[in-house]
């Protein structure tokens, strides 16, 4: 009997202790798994996200070959460059970029670091005071147009480039600086003093000329 009623009152307590452990265990695998899952949460956070892709623009001008012709020096302002493409307009417009062209330099690149993703094929611009100094058939020239009014410029690509978040794209703005002395042009300036001077009070048609002339010699691609 005694035997018996020992054996009644241990049974509970080992079926308590066995409890106990199994639901110890338990905890600590909720605790681990907690763990896991923080870090794991913790990693996804720290992910850096995209990058916004940037459109670089290269203006690269063509050094003159017309024969007869030595251009010493020639600089234009470029300014209000404007990148076009299927895109909404971004919320925060990007900066306008302007700068002065050296057409007897190797180029400029200007980066576009806040437009959104997007085909693009377009680039809007307006250039300003062309300043050049040379000969023409060995008479000292110099010209100055465009100098107070900027003339507007619409370029488009045959075919667009996508940009979109950790993708670049660049685009070539083409100056084909022969073109500005081509049949010749100069010929038709008349002389003063020894030397061909085209400004606003002088040689005014052929300045007219060779504005247009500036403003069709940019090509995109």
């Amino acid at each position: 009997m005694l035997m018996s009623a020992i054996s009644a009152r241990a049974f509970p307590l080992h079926h308590r202790l066995r409890h106990v452990r199994v639901l110890a265990t338990f905890i600590r695998f909720l605790v681990v798994s907690t763990i896991v899952i923080a870090g794991l949460g913790a990693c996804e956070q720290h992910d850096d996200p995209p990058k916004p892709g940037q459109l670089t623009l290269t203006f690269t001008p063509a050094p003159p070959a017309v024969p007869n012709l030595t251009l010493d020096s020639g600089t234009m302002h470029i300014e209000r460059i404007n990148v076009l493409g299927d895109a909404p307009p971004p919320m925060h417009m990007p900066p306008v970029q302007s700068f002065d062209l050296d057409v007897l330099s190797p180029g400029t690149s200007l980066t576009f670091t806040m437009l959104p993703p997007g085909v693009y094929s377009r680039v809007q611009l307006m250039f300003s005071n062309v300043q050049l100094q040379g000969s023409w058939r060995g008479t000292p020239f110099s010209a100055r147009v465009a100098s107070f009014r900027p003339l507007p410029v619409d370029l488009r690509s045959a075919t667009g480039k996508e940009l979109a978040h950790d993708e670049n794209v660049s685009f070539t703005v083409g100056v084909d600086v022969t073109s500005w002395f081509a049949a010749n042009l100069l010929d038709s300036a008349a002389p003063s003093a020894g030397q061909l001077v085209i400004d606003e009070q002088n040689n005014g048609a052929v300045g007219a000329e060779l504005m247009m002339r500036i403003g069709r010699s940019f090509s995109l691609q």
